[in-house]
């Protein structure tokens, strides 16, 4: 049950479609899950909760969104889960992943559809930038990154999905591997992927391997997206050093920012390490992607 989801859902009133929604969890091993667009009124929440997720604890922003459109809910068994912030657009929490012990950030996103609006969500978003832990960003953003994420309609204007981009290269976050399909919403006239899982490099350095799977069958206009962390085919590549990482221009001050006093122990050298190990494997993603053609 270590698997987690995103699903804008696009309406759990009906009592089918709970029923579809909790056999999907179980055949899934789905421990943690963001339901967006539930479309529920908010005095019939707890009777829709006692019979989706039994035993399951959960957290919406009705109080912050009269339609409460992000919810979140998780097994304690697989997950724990506390609360950092809230908003319209995005709930951010702390975890563990009972499993593994793993901690980690999570932030479930339903951007709302002006720009103006979703500005305020990069904003709140990129002061969680220096998050020295896993950190995944997750859900309906109702923004593309990239001109071939969208085909149909209007053409893609710069403007449309300068915002997301520029979140995206100031956050240094980056989409995780993904199966199945590539739109993840569709009217039958439009296709875009606006739904989408980001991570950032402590992500990659506490999970072996994780992938998204874009699932069309999800009783919805949307795509599900679902994480999973299924066993690497190859041992978990080791840490190597680069001489040529020391001649970029921004070397020095990546290891000055890390280094917040001088390690007086061996276990403060190992935490100034830690720390830097990562910020220079996203050196080396930028600038050395291929070391061999350098």
């Amino acid at each position: 049950m270590d698997n987690f989801v995103a699903w804008n859902i696009r309406g759990l009133i009906w009592p089918n479609k709970q029923v579809d929604v909790n056999i999907y969890l179980q055949l899934n091993k789905v421990g943690l899950v963001g339901l967006l667009e539930t479309k529920v009124k908010e005095k019939t929440v707890e009777n829709v909760e006692a019979k989706v997720f039994p035993g399951w604890r959960w957290v919406h922003n009705f109080h912050l969104d009269p339609k409460g459109r992000i919810w979140v809910a998780w097994n304690p068994r697989y997950y724990q889960l506390k609360m950092i912030h809230m908003t319209m657009q995005f709930i951010h929490y702390e975890a563990v992943q009972v499993s593994t012990n793993t901690h980690f950030f999570i932030t479930y996103v339903y951007g709302l559809h002006q720009l103006q609006q979703r500005q305020e969500l990069w904003d709140e978003l990129l002061s969680y930038t220096q998050i020295m832990d896993p950190w995944c960003v997750i859900g309906d953003f109702k923004a593309i990154l990239y001109k071939e994420n969208r085909v149909g309609g209007d053409e893609v204007m710069m403007a449309k999905i300068g915002d997301m981009r520029n979140f995206v290269d100031n956050s240094e976050l980056e989409e995780l591997i993904s199966i199945g399909a590539y739109y993840s919403w569709s009217n039958k006239i439009v296709h875009s992927k606006i739904d989408k899982a980001l991570a950032n490099v402590y992500w990659h350095e506490a999970f072996n391997f994780t992938q998204v799977i874009y699932d069309t069958q999800s009783l919805s206009d949307h795509t599900r997206l679902l994480i999973q962390f299924p066993n690497s085919p190859k041992e978990k590549s080791k840490f190597q050093y680069c001489d040529m990482w020391a001649k970029h221009e921004s070397f020095t001050s990546i290891v000055s920012a890390t280094l917040t006093s001088a390690p007086y122990s061996m276990q403060q050298l190992k935490i100034y390490l830690d720390r830097l190990r990562p910020k220079l494997l996203q050196l080396n993603r930028t600038h050395f992607k291929d070391l061999r053609e350098q």
